[in-house]
């Protein structure tokens, strides 16, 4: 993008050298505007003999870069296709057609644009640059605040376990409890049964006794010894025995959500 300092053009100069005659001629190398004496004499030194000079069709020949070196003539346009500098000669040739903007102004907008975005710019870093200590600190705090909830976390951690290690002691107690109480019911019954059933055995001998009783006082007497005893005969009432179930929660991601809420619940929020 052509952006160069631009100079006013100035009016046709006097000689720099003599001061007196009007300067026709711009020495490239010493960059003075030499009339036509002082230019022959300029070449004739021995230390300037090679010295290159421009015409004086140029307006600004102390400011070569204002000059078009292929028609010798002022820079006046900028081709905005292009972003080039044109003479008026450049524009009706080798910008024909091409839109066409005044070269001062559109140098002078360019630079005073490109000056208020490094002005913009200037003042975003400043400001940045002052954000930063206030950042270390908070990123300061910011690490102290997850080095205390890491803390938190890892005592509460282990409290689940604890109480999770003591809930488990508690079933397994519950479950060896009942396990045991129904073993004993079942065996107090049979305990019963069998003691009933011995019971029945020895009044069943003792009726077929007095079958061949011929005394009829003493099968009385039996009969009457014996009718209480067999009245008195309870049969053991089978116990129920319970059904054992447990019921439990999937162990799914909604399961793993509420494990995380038993450690706490993390938020993440601007200080």
């Amino acid at each position: 993008m052509f952006i160069r300092k631009w100079f006013m053009q100035s009016v046709m100069d006097t000689c720099e050298i003599c001061t007196k005659d009007v300067g026709k001629d711009y020495c490239t190398d010493c960059e003075q505007i030499y009339c036509d004496n002082c230019k022959i004499m300029h070449l004739r030194m021995k230390s300037s003999h090679n010295h290159k000079f421009r015409s004086s069709q140029c307006e600004d020949q102390k400011n070569p870069f204002l000059c078009c070196d292929k028609h010798n003539s002022n820079y006046i346009y900028l081709c905005e296709k292009c972003d080039k500098p044109a003479c008026r000669l450049c524009a009706e040739s080798i910008h024909q057609g091409h839109s066409m903007a005044n070269l001062s102004s559109s140098i002078a907008e360019k630079t005073e644009n490109l000056l208020e975005i490094l002005k913009t710019n200037s003042k975003k870093i400043h400001e940045a640059q002052n954000l930063t200590s206030k950042l270390q600190n908070e990123i300061a705090d910011f690490k102290d605040n997850c080095r205390t909830i890491e803390n938190v976390v890892s005592d509460r951690s282990r409290l689940l376990q604890s109480k999770l290690s003591k809930a488990f002691s508690v079933q397994w107690d519950r479950i060896r409890r009942h396990q045991r109480a129904e073993e004993t019911n079942v065996a107090i019954f049979i305990g019963n049964v069998n003691e009933c059933s011995r019971k029945i055995e020895e009044l069943t001998e003792l009726h077929k006794e007095m079958k061949n009783e011929r005394d009829i006082a003493n099968l009385i007497q039996s009969l009457q010894s014996l009718e209480p005893k067999i009245m008195n005969i309870k049969i053991p009432k089978a116990p129920t025995i319970s059904n054992i179930k447990l019921v439990t929660e999937p162990m799914n991601e909604e399961f793993d959500g509420k494990l995380d809420t038993l450690l706490g619940t993390l938020t993440f929020e601007p200080m």
